[in-house]
């Protein structure tokens, strides 16, 4: 940070502010630099660098140039070593390094900002550095409870200090200088005090400092309602305005942005420009009255380049533009006083009903209600005597709407014998059918499964018919009548309060897609 030194630098590090000082040898000394200094050390003399400050000369390198210098460590006694740093009040300046012959070493578009605030220098209390007016100056910030009493500052480098009012005063090997005084809030001042070779600071009069503001304190912006930009990619200019009732703004000018923003509805919602040649359209604009968003906004031109000047509204709320327009197509009225271009550049009046289109609602999609069944069965195809198979039956959601009342039934295959414990979840049986109610409800995408598995007997199987349907609801049974001729092929069903009726998994014989249970019973 520059400190208005005159010959000097001021260097911010972690734990320590440090104060470069040139005494030049003639009236026009050499312009000093700028950088940040590393944790506990100043620009290096042999390096001409400070950590983190490529290229900066020090002290020594200046005396070269017939200077001499002297740095000044200001160090606060027993505060946090490593203080979280933060800057503050952006500026709207960028500063580029191109010192030295190596790009790596080069810094682009760094960012400028008005200070530094060093957060929790002491538990409750940080420190403020600003720039103001091509001095620096610095403010302490003290929270409820803290105590300032722990508050120590330490000036290593000079050759002696001493209390002048506000304000201390060094003394060193090239001259004397005062530091700023350090800010309290409102403008009132810390009063400093030697104690044991450091310095002290006292709760600070009722005083004002004008010439170095706050540096915590934003600019007075109470009167500032509301400010925007208003334009797009190109050059955009506004050369008339006027207000409604509501105090809502209508702006008139000239854009060469096809990116200008425009409403729904607008008259013209594309624009004519062509920058290249020069040629941009006129635009009208309304803001609400806050400014937070547009109204109406409209190009308004033809092929050749035209401008709003000046805009009037009436008691309706149309707007009148006046402006220029060199376009031969510039849209006029059926009726209206002269619809022809008269060549070179015309004036135009025109008058807009800004009325933006209403928007045509979305339509609420139509959530329906849908469930998928896939059973699978393990192992596939032949099983032999004494082989135990494995069912599981997912579910899923696949509408969009919660299902409820989900209720699953599956019969056992037929020349087969159940493993109770393998039901889950628990299940009822009943005629050789299993019966899953009630399920939980399950949400849009969700997806859930139940499971059995059944033994085929060392008896030699005999063909049966399969058990009798339930009433009222159908029952699922092992269905006897399957594609591919195969003895059974049991099927899975699935109630849901959503879709009122049963459903069940998929019969295609189809080994490979697991959505269909092919079981050959065969003897020993």
């Amino acid at each position: 940070m520059r400190g208005g030194l005159g010959g000097g630098s001021l260097w911010l590090a972690d734990d320590a502010l440090w104060l470069t000082l040139v005494k030049p040898a003639s009236p026009q000394p050499p312009a000093p630099r700028v950088g940040a200094g590393g944790e506990g050390q100043p620009p290096s003399p042999s390096e001409g660098r400070g950590a983190g400050g490529e290229g900066l000369p020090s002290p020594s390198e200046r005396r070269g140039v017939g200077g001499e210098g002297v740095h000044l460590k200001l160090r606060f006694l027993g505060a946090n070593p490593h203080p979280r740093l933060e800057p503050f009040h952006r500026l709207e300046t960028h500063v580029s390094y191109f010192i030295g012959n190596d790009p790596a070493k080069w810094r682009a578009d760094v960012p400028v900002w008005g200070g530094v605030r060093y957060v929790g220098l002491y538990p409750g209390v940080d420190l403020e550095v600003s720039g103001e007016g091509g001095r620096w100056g610095w403010r302490l910030l003290v929270g409820a409870g803290a105590d300032l009493s722990a508050v120590r500052l330490s000036v290593e480098g000079a050759e002696g200090m001493a209390v002048e009012g506000d304000h201390l005063r060094l003394s060193t090997a090239i001259g004397s200088l005062s530091l700023p005084p350090v800010l309290a809030g409102e403008g009132a001042i810390w009063q400093p005090a030697l104690v044991e070779g450091s310095v002290a600071f006292a709760p600070p009069p009722v005083r004002l400092f004008p010439s170095f503001p706050p540096a915590s304190v934003d600019r007075p912006g109470d009167d500032l309602l509301y400010s925007t930009f208003l334009g797009g990619s190109d050059s955009d200019e506004g050369w008339g305005i006027a207000l409604d009732g509501s105090g809502a703004a209508t702006v008139a000018g000239q854009t060469y942005s096809s990116d200008f923003p425009t409403t729904p509805g607008a008259f013209d919602p594309t624009c004519g420009c062509n920058p290249a040649n020069y040629i941009g359209d006129a635009f009208v604009t309304k803001l609400n009255a806050s400014g937070s968003g547009l109204l109406y906004s409209t190009f308004l031109g033809g092929s050749g380049d035209d401008g709003g000047s000046a805009i009037a509204l009436d008691g309706t709320g149309a707007a009148t533009v006046m402006g220029y327009t060199r376009s031969s197509d510039f849209p006029t009225t059926s009726g209206a006083f002269d619809p022809s271009f008269n060549g070179v550049r015309d004036a135009f009046v025109t008058r807009l009903r800004m009325v933006a289109a209403t928007p045509t609602p979305t339509p609420t999609p139509t959530r329906t209600p849908g469930v998928s069944l896939v059973k699978i069965n393990v192992p596939y195809g032949s099983v032999q005597p004494g082989e135990r198979i494995s069912y599981t039956i997912h579910y899923s959601n696949v509408g969009g709407v919660p299902l409820s009342g989900i209720i699953i039934t599956d019969a056992i295959p037929l020349n087969t014998v159940l493993d109770p414990t393998s039901i889950q979840p628990p299940a009822t049986v009943q005629a050789g059918v299993l019966r899953w109610q009630p399920l939980p409800t399950l949400m849009p995408g969700g997806s859930e499964q139940v499971a059995f598995a059944v033994v085929l007997p060392t008896l030699t199987p005999t063909s049966g018919t399969p058990p009798p349907t339930g009433t009222p609801l159908p029952t699922p049974t092992a269905i006897a009548s399957c594609p591919g001729g195969v003895q059974v092929c049991n099927l899975a069903w699935v109630y849901t309060t959503q879709t009122g009726r049963w459903q069940a998994s998929n019969p295609a014989f189809n080994p490979s897609t697991r959505l269909y249970l092919p079981l050959v019973l065969k003897g020993p």
